[in-house]
């Protein structure tokens, strides 16, 4: 088993044609999507999400595969929302440069994600705000399968309590602000808001911390639930 915060190893990866002439991705000896025909595959896939897509108009994808499923899901998307956002995370960076070399796939409301580390992308700003909509999150069980440890260790990501665990992630203001606060993230944001001194429309710390203690404290599993 591999450890939880390593990054992946390197994969073989190989790119066969599908019976209906699709290029599809084999890693490790692992087919990603069917051999006959991955666009019906994918299209049998989303239907089974339909009435998530439906509910959430922003969707977090465990797996890229070479994207067959998140283009039937983004179709879903589009039917039911006027905007939409999708984020696809891989950890597979070689397999994400083959998606890129043999797919054309041009959405501006999808974007793949990649980190070494199952938990690096807890540190981005554009993430965290993304994960403060409660995306639906939909796994593409033959990526999933391939990176179960990646993966289980993102969703049940617990966020640590210290504040000085997110002095990175905050802005200058927010910095400032913190400063002099001791304790725990609860302590620290209840102080904070009840002297009404974080603008809630635009700063950053506010809804990275707001995010993080959502996803810590109502379940053990983090953002599995």
């Amino acid at each position: 088993m591999e450890e939880l915060n390593a990054p992946i190893e390197r994969r073989q990866i190989e790119v066969k044609e599908s019976r209906n002439g699709k290029p599809i991705p084999i890693v490790n000896g692992i087919h990603l999507h069917s051999i006959y025909n991955p666009e019906k595959e994918a299209e049998a896939f989303a239907s089974n999400y339909e009435r998530a897509v439906k509910d959430k108009s922003t969707i977090l994808v465990l797996g890229l595969g070479f994207a067959y499923h998140a283009r039937e899901i983004a179709k879903l998307a589009e039917r039911y929302h006027e905007s939409y956002k999708i984020l696809i995370y891989e950890p597979n960076l070689e397999l994400i440069e083959s998606f890129n070399q043999n797919i054309e796939f041009e959405n501006p409301n999808v974007e793949v994600i990649h980190a070494a580390a199952p938990t690096d992308v807890f540190n981005d700003y554009e993430f965290v705000m993304f994960l403060t909509s409660k995306p639906a999150i939909i796994k593409h069980e033959p990526s999933y399968n391939l990176n179960k440890d990646f993966f289980k260790a993102f969703l049940t990501f617990k966020a640590p309590e210290k504040m000085e665990s997110y002095r990175g992630l905050m802005t200058p203001e927010a910095t400032r602000l913190f400063a002099s606060k001791e304790g725990s993230i609860d302590q620290a944001l209840g102080a904070v808001k009840k002297a009404g001194r974080l603008n809630e429309s635009n700063d950053y710390a506010f809804f990275v911390l707001e995010a993080i203690i959502d996803s810590a404290k109502h379940s053990t599993k983090g953002l599995s639930k």
